[in-house]
């Protein structure tokens, strides 16, 4: 199984782990692998400083060479054992009783909810306490050394671009991975196929556009106000105000409830300037939201009060 040469972009990082599996990685390799804090820590700062540019991800290890006191770069090799047979299944079947985990696997993606699945098999994915073996050619007599305490942050930076790695690390590639999978979801011809006998011929498609379609089912009727949004759950990603988007989502729905019912035109012939007097006017009392719409919109408090008020007096059923 061939491995994996990964390019590295930690110099001068400030933190390692930008992704829920490289984060997990490194809390893994702080909080239970047996490298103490201060090798650790030696660690960090020989990574920040680009010591090593790529690393080697293979089943079972990761090389890398590492930038030293010394001209000739050290070779550092860190180790990690491979899941067994046994293990592999048991992590296979109990993805595969997880539809949503399935399907994001086999459209490439590797979900944060398969360390719940390896727990649920009970298979160690990120390193246990004294997994993590390492060896390097320096003649530091310390193991590890700070060398190979920083290949194992890098790690991290090579599963932040690919957490597919982590797998290969403990002993399988993507592609077998998704095989299995294909596999248990009965994807690839089984044997009596690849034999040649045939499956279902389905309909031709004279026969199927010959057919009378069937009436289609009444739409069912809005009700008697306009939906709102559900509280989210969980944290708000990096950038993103849930209350600007509740917002969105709440006057979106307004729109939607007038179309509908045939109440209005749910503000689809508006112009820029009455739609924006339109919103501000839901949110006359809420000074917060209405300094934020100030800002986004690129006008003064003052004419979007104005407009607000000129909506008002114009649209009063819609206070």
């Amino acid at each position: 199984m061939a491995g994996v040469r990964v390019p590295l972009s930690a110099a001068g990082r400030s933190r390692f782990g930008l992704t829920w599996w490289g984060r997990a990685w490194v809390q893994a390799l702080e909080g239970r692998s047996a490298i103490s804090e201060g090798r650790l820590s030696r660690g960090r700062t020989y990574a920040r400083r680009g010591a090593a540019r790529t690393i080697l991800v293979e089943p079972g290890r990761v090389r890398a060479s590492v930038q030293g006191s010394d001209p000739k770069p050290y070779v550092v090799r860190v180790g990690l054992p491979v899941l067994g047979a046994a293990e592999w299944e048991r992590l296979l079947d109990t993805v595969a009783a997880q539809a949503g985990h399935m399907a994001a696997l086999l459209d490439g993606e590797l979900p944060v909810g398969l360390a719940d699945d390896a727990e649920q098999a009970d298979v160690q994915l990120l390193p246990g306490r004294g997994e993590l073996t390492a060896t390097c050619s320096c003649p530091d007599p310390v193991v590890p050394c700070k060398h190979a305490a920083a290949v194992t942050y890098l790690v991290a930076d090579a599963l932040d671009r690919d957490p597919f790695l982590l797998l290969l690390f403990r002993g399988r590639d993507r592609e077998t991975i998704l095989k299995e999978l294909r596999v248990r979801r009965g994807g690839e011809a089984g044997p009596a196929d690849a034999a040649g006998s045939r499956g279902d011929e389905g309909v031709l498609a004279s026969e199927a556009f010959a057919r009378t379609p069937a009436p289609l089912p009444v739409p069912p009727l809005p009700g008697a106000r306009p939906g709102r949004p559900a509280p989210p759950t969980g944290p708000a990603p990096p950038g993103l105000d849930i209350a600007e988007l509740t917002a969105l989502a709440t006057d979106a729905a307004a729109h939607a409830h007038e179309l509908a019912t045939g109440a209005g035109e749910g503000g689809l012939d508006l112009d820029f300037d009455a739609d924006l007097g339109r919103f501000a006017s839901a949110m006359f009392t809420r000074a917060g939201e209405m300094a934020n719409l100030v800002h986004r919109a690129g006008v003064d408090l003052a004419d979007l009060v104005t407009r607000a008020r000129a909506w008002r007096e114009a649209h009063p059923t819609h206070e």
